[in-house]
């Protein structure tokens, strides 16, 4: 087994997983922004209820941008996961002495 190569590839799936958790906690900390998705619906209902229609309309842009967002960050999110279980996939790989085609030619 060639100790150096493993640890070299090792060291580069870390860099690879730090980066990918570091994109994950920024969408994690987005998706916290709408979280209060359900408190400005009732906000836009009770807007309707009390004939104030053109809050309620512009309430009802702002949930319906929110949501869009929501769903991409939401499949960014399942994105990177995906990209961690491969990486940490790889990392077992590699230390089982298996160095990935793509980190075996480094130097």
């Amino acid at each position: 087994m060639d100790y150096k190569a493993i640890g070299d590839a090792l060291t580069t799936i870390g860099k690879e997983i730090t980066k990918a958790n570091n994109k994950l906690d920024q969408v994690l900390e987005k998706l916290v922004e709408f979280e209060n998705l359900e408190e400005q619906k009732k906000s836009a209902i009770a807007a309707i209820e009390a004939d104030n229609f053109s809050d309620a309309l512009e309430l009802v842009k702002t949930l319906d941008k929110g949501k869009q967002k929501r769903l991409d960050l939401l499949q960014q999110e399942e994105e990177i996961r995906k990209t961690l279980e491969s990486l940490r996939e790889s990392a077992q790989a590699t230390a089982e002495g298996k160095i990935p085609d793509n980190l075996s030619a480094q130097d």
